[in-house]
């Protein structure tokens, strides 16, 4: 039985076996009491009144010092929330009876927090940060209906596959987000679907079930600038100036890489990036094509520097804590066998950077007395990391309002007995190595042009882009 919620409803018709103080998450049933038998079976009824069995098997007893005890924790405070009349959406919870309407841009904003609870070095700590959720005030079908009455019939269907594909929307019946992949045009709402138990029913129908009345949805696009109708990349450019004006062209070239990319302007820097994309299956984190990626980039380093590089330094991005292991496993031997096809005499020293934008935690730093923003560089490697890993924080950025979001870095494989002071040097400045700003960016540039090329590729091109490409940030 797939349904979360039908498993807890049919559960908890048993309070008086398992009592009314418990925790589940779906799977692991959380009790203060030990049950009379190791294995017990309950038999409950659904509301069609079909009968289903139930096992409750006793799998471990935990200390107040279990790692388990973590999850045990979230779902405490995840219950909690829920008290609070906040509804989840993705991991984080909002609360829509206090919404901030912006009738100006159609626009809703929900207030709502980001939790978690876990071990750090000395205790383990509740970490919490406000989070809110921007929501359009209008359905996709009231967009379509506007835009028809803009375009008419001949270019609707064009404009709108071109404007409603990729977005992500919100159903309001379960308050979960989908991403809109494509528009079947021959299809209506009268339309009928097969169901997991084989019936067919409407999705009139099938949406009336859950009372659904959609008024919602969740747009990014609000937010995008507008850049040029038409411009003109600057590829191929060269400045002269006299020395005693170094100063004033300096100044120029900072400018013109600061404001060319609002204006959608492309203007490169004569600096080699190699760039090289695999195609996966979509969802799939954990990467397939990594040794054909690095033998390509070790061909290019050789051809250009007649010997091979005796460090590599892999960032990687797009992992959450879950995975950490499967990454061991799976990833670092296609780097290492990788290597080993090079040749036998070569042994470069290999290390491996989990990059993590998306966390919770906020740091602030007492300068003449108040609470402030950590400056740009600041480390933090003590106290909140976790101790079973090798990680730290860096503020790379700073921001001119709110507070600056943190960037984690946990180092998975390292066999280059780098001291971690120099691998934080070298994280940091690599932070200001990204061609599209001027400025420090959260993470190391190779990070940011590997977001970038995996975007253009997955949302437009749909296939590996020509080789010839690979030494140039076309995707930028």
């Amino acid at each position: 039985m797939e349904a979360r919620r039908l498993r807890a409803a049919l559960l908890f018709q048993h309070e008086n076996l398992i009592g009314k103080t418990h925790a589940f998450d779906g799977s692991i049933l959380f009790l203060p009491k030990k049950l009379e038998n190791k294995v017990m079976e309950v038999l409950s009824q659904t509301r069609q009144g079909e009968t289903v069995k139930i096992t409750i098997t006793l799998t471990n007893e935990l200390p107040s010092t279990s790692p388990t005890c973590l999850q045990f924790y979230n779902i405490i405070f995840r219950r909690l929330l829920k008290i609070m009349n906040l509804q989840q959406i993705g991991r984080n919870y909002y609360n829509p009876s206090d919404p901030i309407s912006i009738p100006k841009h159609r626009l809703m904003i929900w207030p709502g927090f980001t939790t978690s609870i876990l071990q750090y070095e000395t205790s383990i700590m509740l970490c919490t940060d406000v989070s809110h959720k921007v929501l359009r005030s209008e359905t996709v079908l009231d967009f379509m209906y506007t835009l028809y009455d803009q375009v008419g019939e001949q270019q609707f269907r064009e404009l709108c596959t071109k404007e409603l594909i990729g977005v992500i929307v919100l159903t309001r019946y379960n308050n979960k987000t989908y991403r809109v992949d494509d528009i079947d045009w021959e299809s209506s709402p009268k339309n009928s679907f097969k169901k997991s138990d084989g019936t067919e029913i409407s999705f009139v129908d099938y949406y009336k079930m859950f009372d659904y009345n959609p008024h919602l949805a969740d747009w990014s696009r609000e937010t995008r600038g507008a850049p040029l109708t038409s411009v003109k990349p600057l590829e191929n450019w060269l400045l002269i100036y006299t020395r005693r004006n170094y100063d004033a062209a300096n100044i120029l070239v900072q400018t013109l890489f600061k404001v060319t990319p609002a204006m959608g302007i492309r203007m490169n820097k004569a600096i080699i990036w190699y760039s090289r994309c695999v195609l996966q299956d979509r969802g799939q984190e954990i990467v397939d094509g990594l040794k054909v990626c690095l033998q390509a980039a070790l061909r290019t380093w050789y051809s250009y520097n007649e010997h091979m590089p005796t460090r590599i330094i892999v960032y990687r991005d797009g992992v959450g804590d879950g995975q950490l292991k499967t990454l061991v496993s799976y990833e670092i031997p296609q780097f290492l066998e990788c290597l080993k096809t090079v040749g036998s005499d070569y042994r470069p020293k290999l290390t491996v950077i989990v990059v993590k934008k998306r966390v919770n935690s906020r740091f602030f730093a007492e300068i003449e007395g108040k609470l402030q923003n950590p400056p740009p560089g600041t480390v933090i490697d003590l106290e909140v990391t976790r101790p079973e890993w090798y990680d730290f924080f860096i503020v790379s950025q700073s921001v001119k309002s709110g507070t600056v979001a943190p960037t984690h870095y946990n180092v998975i494989y390292d066999s280059s007995a780098l001291k971690p002071d120099y691998m934080q040097r070298l994280t940091y400045k690599l932070c200001h190595m990204y061609y599209n700003w001027p400025g420090v960016i959260r993470v190391p540039a190779p990070c940011q042009y590997a977001h970038k090329l995996a975007f253009l590729v997955g949302q437009s091109i749909h296939r590996e882009p020509n080789l010839t490409l690979s030494e140039k940030l076309y995707y930028l």
